[in-house]
C-alpha cells in the first residue's frame, strides 16, 4: 500500500490514514502538518485540507452572498414599506386638511348664525324692557285710576247718603196680610212717645217683600227732625236696656225687638255687615252707624274707627280674615 506523499510501501503497523481520500500516509512523511495532539481517526491529508479550506471559503462566501441578499430584501421591503405609510399618512394629512377646512366653513357659518340669534335675543330683550316699562306705566296709570274710581264712589255713596238724610229703616216687624205700613209707623212712634202726624210721613214702605217675610220698613220723613226724635226716643230705650219690641206695636205680635237706624246706601249696608263680622273675629265691641259713616271702637275708651268704604276696613284686617267675604258673590254682597 504505496505513501500518498513519497509514494512507497507502507507498514500497515506503522500507517496514518485520511479521513478524507483513505489514502495512507508514513508518518515521518506528515509529521510536519501534526503539530500538537492531533486525533488520528479525523486527521486530513494537506491536499484533503486545501480542498476543505476551499469549499468552506466557497460556502462562507455564497452564505455571506446570500445574507446580504436577503438583508437588501429586507431593507428594499422596509423602504416600500415606509414610501407606502407616507403616501398613505399625506392622503390622511390632505383628508384631514379637507375637513378642517370644512370644519372652518362650519365654524363660521355657526359663528355667524350664533351672532345673528344674539342680535335677534337683544332685540327681544330691549323690546321685552320696553312692554315692561309699558305695563308699570299701565299699573301706575290704573293704580291711580283705581283711586280715582274709589274716591269717585266714595263721593257718589256720599251724595246718595245724604239723600238718605231723613230716612230710617225699621227690622223685627213681621208682615201681615194687608198691612197698612203707615199705620204700623204711627204705632210705633206711639209706642215711642212720638208725636207724628200724617204729614210727617213722605213714604212708608216695605223693602224686599218678596225675599223675606220679616223685610224691613224703609220711612222717609218730611223733615230731619222727626226722624232724629224717632232715633233718640229709640236709643233711650236701649240704653235703660228697654228695648223697643214688635208686642208694644200690636198684641198679635211676637216679643221680638225692634231695631231703628239710619236707613244706608247699598254700599254702607255692605260695609256694616263686613264691619259686624270682622267685630266679631277680632272682638271689637261696639260698631254702629250714621249718615258719615260706619263707625268702629276696639273697647270703651278706646277712639272710634270711622269707615267709608271697604278698603278702610281691610286695613284693619291684618290677619286676612275677613277678605273672602268680600266676593262680589258672596252672600255679604247682597245681604240686606
Amino acid at each position: 500500500m504505496p505513501c500518498g506523499t513519497c509514494r512507497s510501501s507502507v507498514s500497515p503497523s506503522k500507517k496514518i490514514l485520511c479521513a478524507v481520500c483513505s489514502e495512507y500516509f508514513h508518518q515521518k512523511c506528515i509529521s510536519n502538518s501534526m503539530k500538537g495532539n492531533v486525533d488520528l481517526l479525523n486527521w486530513t491529508c494537506n491536499i484533503c485540507e486545501n480542498d476543505l479550506l476551499i469549499k468552506k471559503n466557497v460556502t462562507i462566501r455564497k452564505h455571506e452572498s446570500s445574507n446580504i441578499s436577503a438583508k437588501s430584501s429586507v431593507e428594499d421591503f422596509n423602504l416600500r414599506t415606509i414610501k407606502y405609510d407616507i403616501v398613505a399618512l399625506m392622503n390622511k394629512f390632505d383628508s384631514v386638511s379637507a375637513t378642517n377646512v370644512e370644519s372652518e366653513k362650519s365654524v363660521s357659518f355657526c359663528s355667524a348664525k350664533l351672532d345673528d340669534c344674539c342680535k335677534k335675543i337683544d332685540s327681544l330683550f330691549s323690546q321685552m324692557n320696553l312692554l315692561v316699562k309699558k305695563v308699570n306705566d299701565l299699573d301706575a296709570k290704573y293704580s291711580n285710576l283705581e283711586k280715582e274710581i274709589n274716591l269717585l264712589k266714595i263721593n257718589l255713596n256720599k251724595s246718595e247718603q245724604q239723600s238718605l238724610t231723613n230716612n230710617v229703616s225699621i227690622s223685627g216687624i213681621p208682615i201681615t196680610k194687608n198691612e197698612n205700613v203707615e199705620e204700623i209707623i204711627k204705632a210705633t212712634a206711639k209706642a215711642l212717645n212720638v208725636d207724628i202726624r200724617n204729614e210727617d210721613i213722605q213714604s212708608a214702605y216695605r223693602s224686599n217683600v218678596n225675599k223675606n217675610n220679616d223685610s224691613k220698613i224703609i220711612v222717609s220723613f218730611n223733615s230731619k227732625t222727626v226722624k232724629d226724635v224717632f232715633l233718640t226716643k229709640t236709643k233711650a230705650l236701649q240704653l235703660k236696656k228697654q228695648p223697643l219690641k214688635s208686642n208694644q206695636i200690636h198684641s198679635s205680635f211676637p216679643d221680638r225687638i225692634i231695631y231703628i237706624n239710619h236707613e244706608l246706601t247699598p254700599l254702607f249696608r255692605k260695609l256694616f255687615w263686613l264691619a259686624k263680622q270682622f267685630a266679631n273675629i277680632y272682638g271689637w265691641k261696639y260698631i254702629w252707624s250714621s249718615p258719615n259713616g260706619i263707625y268702629l271702637r276696639k273697647n270703651e275708651g278706646k277712639a272710634a274707627m270711622k269707615l267709608q268704604s271697604i278698603s278702610d276696613l281691610l286695613k284693619l284686617d291684618e290677619e286676612n280674615k275677613i277678605r273672602h267675604l268680600i266676593d262680589p258673590g258672596s252672600n255679604a254682597s247682597t245681604r240686606k
